[in-house]
């Protein structure tokens, strides 16, 4: 089984070609805990603030391996995978489990609206990562043993402190824009923590965002602000081949 979690398509799409080409079936972590006794194990996700997203650490708590898997993982990230992929192991370790294999595709980031306008997305990295993939199946398929990615990082240890979770939720932080808002309900339906409810004006925001950013990229109106500027059209970005609704 292939476990995934998705912001704006990236991963899900890397997790989904993976499983096609590997025979696995997929897994949304979102969806919750479940018990996996597949001899092949993935996890596939985003990098966020240079670390494995908090959600993912706490899901894969949620997951039961029978046995002792062959465990992958693949991140994707606009640059670097920091210390997401000691984060992963540190958790399946207290699981009595391990990473045997770790690989990095960098994708488009879509963390970029934060800072600027009319953006030129970097499309070819995404052609760049597809063929990247079969190499990638083939390292699995042999049961590849390579640690070599699971590593510290500074960026990661820093916002890991107070100041630095501070810092990132001020950096990105999200609103309503409750004059554009037409509760169409969508960034309720995508949001993977149900930070985000229908009220009776607008969609109100909680407080326990993960920052995928699938609201902010997939809201038809732009409603959703980012450090209370609205996204441009143009600038909202989900993979090519994986819509909002198709996944």
């Amino acid at each position: 089984m292939i476990h995934y979690f998705t912001g704006t398509g990236n991963s899900y799409f890397i997790a989904s070609q993976l499983a096609t080409s590997l025979n696995l079936s997929l897994h949304a972590l979102k969806e919750g805990p479940v018990e996996d006794r597949d001899p092949v194990v993935g996890i596939v996700f985003p990098v966020y603030f240079g670390d494995a997203p908090d959600f993912v650490t706490d899901a894969l708590e949620g997951l039961t391996f029978p046995g002792t898997p062959y465990l992958f993982a693949v991140a994707t990230s606009g640059t670097s995978f920091g210390a997401a992929f000691q984060s992963i192991d540190n958790a399946l370790q207290k699981k009595g489990q391990h990473l045997a294999f770790a690989a990095h595709l960098a994708m488009v980031a879509n963390s970029t609206p934060a800072v600027r306008q009319h953006i030129a997305y970097a499309y070819e990295k995404l052609v760049t990562a597809e063929k990247a993939l079969p190499q990638l199946v083939q390292k699995i398929k042999d049961r590849t043993s390579d640690r070599s990615l699971i590593k510290g990082s500074l960026m990661a240890s820093f916002f890991r402190t107070s100041l630095g979770k501070s810092l990132g939720r001020r950096w990105f932080r999200l609103g309503v824009d409750a004059a554009r808002c037409v509760k169409c309900g969508l960034c309720v339906r995508l949001c993977p923590v149900g930070n985000l409810s229908l009220g009776m004006d607008a969609v109100h925001m909680g407080k326990t965002c993960t920052y995928c950013l699938a609201c902010l990229h997939a809201c038809p109106k732009q409603a959703i602000t980012i450090r209370e500027r609205h996204i441009l059209k143009e600038d909202q970005y989900h993979h090519p081949n994986v819509p909002f609704t198709g996944r």
